[in-house]
């Protein structure tokens, strides 16, 4: 004797399936106050502020704030655009270490020669898979290995 399988409903049309189930309609009516609050609190979010945007016009560098600067723009600079961004990048980097308290910083951060900046940068950028890789994140873990206070 052959055991009958229960049968399971197949539903074709989803949206028709959930538009007539009354949970359905519950979770639609939901979904929809969801998606307007999240809208609001974007639309609230554009406009008025102080102006947040890197500045690029801070003095020669590769033509892209510190924060987006990457190999390719490196190999596009010219020695002042680098020499430039590696004195952004310093200048940011040896700032405050902020440990447990925000007004009682731990020291500064670690910072490399000039020189091996600018070699680092060389030797990394050369490579064409590292078009994208951004430099202050070469720096930065090149710093916490090599680097030494600032000065």
């Amino acid at each position: 004797m052959q055991r009958r399988r229960p049968r399971l409903p197949v539903v074709h049309h989803a949206p028709e399936a959930v538009a007539r189930s009354p949970r359905g309609r519950r979770h639609t009516r939901v979904a929809g106050a969801i998606c307007a609050v999240a809208v609001g609190v974007l639309i609230a979010g554009c406009g008025g502020g102080t102006n947040t945007q890197p500045q690029v016009d801070v003095g020669p560098n590769v033509g892209q704030p510190i924060g987006l600067a990457d190999c390719h723009d490196w190999q596009q600079a010219n020695v002042e655009q680098r020499i430039g961004t590696i004195h952004q990048i310093k200048d940011f980097q040896s700032g405050p270490v902020v440990g447990n308290s925000a007004k009682d910083p731990s020291g500064t951060g670690s910072v490399l020669d000039d020189k091996d900046a600018y070699n680092l940068f060389n030797r990394w950028c050369s490579q064409s898979y590292a078009r994208g890789f951004k430099l202050y994140h070469l720096y930065q873990r090149a710093a916490g290995f090599t680097g030494e206070p600032p000065q």
